[in-house]
């Protein structure tokens, strides 16, 4: 894993202790998924999502792979959607290569392919903009955790999926300035690593 990330993980692990009691049992529901997938020798598949996968859920499963790799269970696979395709903020993607991720655009459609690596080059996660049900993510089995009010309230059904979770985030506003901007995105990462973080940090216990 890149020393830059392993940097960041250290900082956000000491968050743990902050995440309200509430959050924790929401996220003991993910434990609980990806353990019993584990012990049947079932891979894991955690579907995020928020309302038009443009940053929270590219957040989650960025996070998400990230945290799972770190603690030791590479076999767990993150994935993300919305209610609607976009694309992938560019304002994220600025934010993430801030953070130490190492992001590299593979195409020049007008929603983009990005690979962002945390590790050596074989250890990197592919995003774009995508709809839940779209043939990349999972159909069968899978965790839905849910990103945001907006997107909870318009999607309570998907076929196929095992689990259902609701770990919402404050969203941004169309009229914060990019200095605010900058500071949400940055607290926001924080708080989805620190929890991905601890998910997984549970589960190596």
């Amino acid at each position: 894993m890149l020393p830059i990330i392993q940097r960041y993980i250290l900082e956000a692990i000491k968050g743990f202790d902050t995440i309200p009691e509430e959050r924790k049992r929401a996220l003991h529901q993910i434990i609980s998924y990806v353990k019993k997938k584990s012990d049947a020798n079932h891979t894991p598949e955690l579907l995020y999502i928020c309302m038009r996968n443009f940053r929270m859920s590219h957040f989650g499963q960025i996070w998400g792979s990230v945290a799972a790799t770190y603690y030791g269970f590479p076999h767990v696979k993150t994935y993300s959607g919305g209610i609607q395709a976009t694309v992938f903020d560019l304002g994220s993607i600025r934010i993430i290569e801030t953070i130490g991720f190492i992001v590299k655009q593979t195409d020049n459609t007008p929603n983009p392919l990005y690979t962002i690596q945390f590790g050596d080059s074989d250890i990197h996660i592919t995003c774009f903009s995508k709809k839940y049900d779209a043939n990349e993510n999972p159909a069968q089995g899978f965790c839905v955790i849910m990103m945001c009010r907006e997107a909870e309230a318009a999607l309570t059904h998907i076929d196929g999926a095992e689990v259902w979770v609701s770990t919402l985030y404050n969203e941004f506003k169309p009229s914060d300035s990019t200095d605010d901007l900058d500071d949400r995105y940055l607290e926001s990462i924080k708080e989805i690593a620190t929890e991905c973080l601890y998910v997984f940090s549970r589960l190596s216990q």
